[in-house]
């Protein structure tokens, strides 16, 4: 089956994608504690699996916004380390000099016979002097703490305002993206219209991972009749269905449309060298049909091949995939029908700006007086507790625990980089080639079947059709009136065959 897509899907893609990844990059660089390793993108995913698909997220320029700006605090607080070093060994050298000097004293009294009191007066001095050097020590600590916390703060801000106006050129070092460019081999990226066809690993309550949540499906019958050839292929039917229904959707007017195919795998039918495996034993993401062929004839995987519409929102940031799939049912012919849909990103143009202006606001000092453009005559002296009180509650509003930067470790910043946040340590990681050789060969199949979740961040972190995005009228209608075309073209497809 040859793909499609139109021109309009194309560039409604493409700006798509760039929005919501710089959205979902604002969602890293907005945490208080970023740069922390707990919160960031993890570096490689779990053994035997991948991250799956992330329609709409470029994680090439995801991963880079995320990783040239930590680049970026490294190199800003090397400086502050180097300075913070040089400051505790002075405090070091201090210490140590007081020792010595008190040790010398002391040796040097007992010999002259020195009286007590003179001794006492001789350690108390000393022992000013050694409190002195160590809470002058704190202070440079505490100091160097609050520089390199506001250099970060700065450097988020900053690059928060370039995500805002959607601009980044901010150079990355070749080192890191060597490394991305290993990491972003893990993702794929859920287009039904490149050639090769995705592969999904199918689950009971989220049979597309990677396309959204399943939102509706129903199953079409033709029962059978004389006039059908019973010794005709499925192949050649649901292909024509096929068409039939491609160009109904193409007469109605449509715009950001794309046709495709998807395949989807029951993970626990995979043999573990099946053709669907890659490198470490893990899923490709995309399969050419000859493999897939193989696949379903020789491995007797269950799998099943769906042709795939999928429709973009390009005023809400999201998109919705109908699944379509024909097949025997004893002597006739049945068609099941899918709809899953990809909200929105939780995060949005107004958290950046909020993200922003907190900042602002804590790093300016605003200075308390009288409220302007306030007209007397309108206010009574008397009334005006009224006024106060309610500005109050709604400052109240805006009122958060949480500042924009929280309190970071320099050495743990020093320390990121894209492969170390998969990486272990050298006992660690024999421990894991032992166990992870154990599996591998008591396993008859994919290691990878059991355990897993196949929720992304682009699903984990979207508002679903069901609650907060999708309960807009004009989505429901639209996805509504979609699913009805596509319903009444494959049962109009199916009459046809009667």
């Amino acid at each position: 089956m040859s793909n499609s897509v139109s021109e309009d899907y194309s560039s409604a893609f493409k700006k798509m994608q760039q929005q919501i990844t710089y959205y979902f990059a604002a969602w890293y660089l907005m945490d208080s504690s970023f740069p922390s390793k707990d919160k960031l993108p993890p570096g490689e995913p779990l053994p035997f699996t991948t991250f799956g698909h992330e329609p709409l997220v470029d994680n090439k320029l995801f991963h880079e916004i995320v990783w040239s700006t930590i680049e970026s605090i490294q190199n800003k607080v090397r400086g502050i380390d180097t300075k913070r070093t040089r400051n505790k060994a002075l405090t070091i050298f201090l210490s140590l000099f007081i020792t010595s000097v008190s040790g010398v004293l002391v040796f040097h009294s007992a010999e002259s016979g020195t009286t007590e009191d003179q001794v006492i007066s001789t350690f108390a001095v000393l022992g000013i002097f050694f409190v002195f050097v160590m809470i002058i020590g704190i202070i440079c600590e505490l100091n160097i703490r609050f520089s390199y916390n506001k250099k970060i703060a700065e450097i988020r801000y900053k690059n928060l305002k370039f995500i805002k106006e959607e601009k980044w050129d901010i150079p990355i070092s070749q080192k890191f993206q060597d490394q991305i460019k290993e990491l972003i081999e893990f993702y794929g990226s859920g287009r039904i219209d490149e050639g090769d066809i995705p592969v999904v690993i199918s689950q009971k309550k989220h049979p597309f991972p990677g396309f959204g949540r399943l939102q509706a499906e129903n199953t079409f019958t033709c029962p059978p009749t004389d006039k059908v050839d019973r010794d005709k292929n499925i192949e050649i039917l649901q292909k024509s269905a096929w068409s039939y229904i491609k160009d109904r959707l193409i007469k109605s007017g449509i715009k950001y449309v794309s046709l495709g195919e998807v395949l989807a795998v029951q993970g626990h039918t995979i043999p573990k060298d099946s053709v669907l495996l890659g490198q470490h034993t893990r899923p490709e993401l995309f399969l050419c049909r000859e493999k897939i062929k193989t696949a379903l004839e020789k491995e007797k995987i269950s799998a099943r091949i769906y042709y795939a519409v999928d429709i973009l929102f390009p005023k809400y940031m999201t998109k919705a995939t109908f699944f379509l799939r024909f097949f025997n049912a004893g002597n006739g012919i049945s068609c099941h029908l899918a709809v899953s849909t990809m909200g929105s990103p939780v995060v949005g143009k107004a958290d950046i700006d909020k993200a922003i202006l907190k900042y602002e606001f804590e790093t300016t000092s605003i200075s308390s007086g009288n409220p302007r453009n306030q007209n007397p005559a309108l206010v009574k002296p008397e009334d005006s507790s009224i006024y106060i009180e309610a500005l109050k509650k709604i400052k109240d509003n805006f009122k958060e625990e949480t500042k924009f930067q929280k309190n970071s470790n320099l050495d743990d910043i020093l320390s990121l980089c894209p492969s170390a946040l998969g990486s272990l340590s050298s006992i660690g990681y024999k421990r894991y080639e032992n166990l992870l050789r154990e599996i591998t060969q008591q396993s008859t199949v994919w290691p990878g079947a059991s355990g897993f979740s196949w929720i992304n961040k682009r699903e984990r972190h979207s508002l679903t059709f069901t609650s907060d995005f999708f309960g807009r009228p004009e989505s429901i209608a639209s996805v509504s009136i979609l699913y009805s075309l596509i319903s009444k073209a494959v049962i109009d497809s199916l009459e046809d065959l009667r």
